[in-house]
């Protein structure tokens, strides 16, 4: 299906986190709520109905959350990609780092 126009694509902006609350087995560590996803057509081309979701929100738990951090904006990016030239040769790879991960007992 193509689609007509970018109001017909949902948006999200970037991760949203709901209810921070810190742990007492770590300062350092914070529980919360992510909203990473969204149903319908996604700017990448995508598209996840009910079903996709509910069968890819099964294999979340314990899989790590990471990221790239943009100096610049002062706020996480998307997975910051990087393509490398150098010498006629052409690698890939990510700036992300892992900054946690879903809880093994997470509602998804």
């Amino acid at each position: 299906m193509a689609l007509k126009n970018k109001s017909e694509i949902n948006m999200i902006q970037g991760p949203e986190f709901i209810n921070l609350q810190p742990l007492d087995v770590n300062p350092l560590m914070q529980k919360c709520e992510i909203k990473v996803f969204y149903l319908g057509h996604n700017r990448n081309g995508s598209y996840i109905n009910r079903e996709t979701a509910l069968e890819m929100a099964k294999t979340l738990r314990g899989t790590p959350i990471v990221a790239a951090f943009n100096k610049d904006k002062g706020d996480f990016g998307d997975h910051g990609h990087v393509m490398h030239i150098e010498d006629g040769e052409i690698t890939f790879s990510v700036k992300t780092i892992p900054y946690g991960f879903v809880s093994p007992d997470a509602e998804v």
